[in-house]
């Protein structure tokens, strides 16, 4: 886990940059990786055994360590949610409801 601040760090430092987006976020966070069920918004969700603590651990301590060398730096989990009935059929059905929301 150092290791991944360090270089978040030092890419704010020596390249300057102003933010992070940290792709497939839901990947991390769960065990499954957020594949086969939805996200309803509950507390069950986001606080059950299902849960990777040491990926959340890592996101937030990266979160805290950009805004802390760079106040006005921009953060980004990107998250893939439950979106239409047939999200998670196939890639493709995912591919559309992720270009086209109206085609799922």
């Amino acid at each position: 886990m150092r290791f991944l601040l360090s270089n978040l760090r030092f890419y704010l430092e020596f390249y300057k940059f102003d933010g992070f987006r940290f792709d497939g976020a839901t990947s991390m966070l769960y065990h499954d990786h957020g594949l086969g069920h939805g996200f309803g918004g509950d507390y069950p969700d986001y606080f059950s055994l299902g849960v990777d603590t040491d990926s959340l651990t890592y996101l937030t301590l990266a979160n805290d360590m950009i805004h802390e060398v760079y106040p006005d730096a921009i953060t980004i989990a990107e998250v893939r949610m439950l979106l239409c009935d047939n999200f998670y059929k196939d890639t493709w059905a995912q591919f559309r409801c992720l270009v086209r929301l109206n085609d799922c």
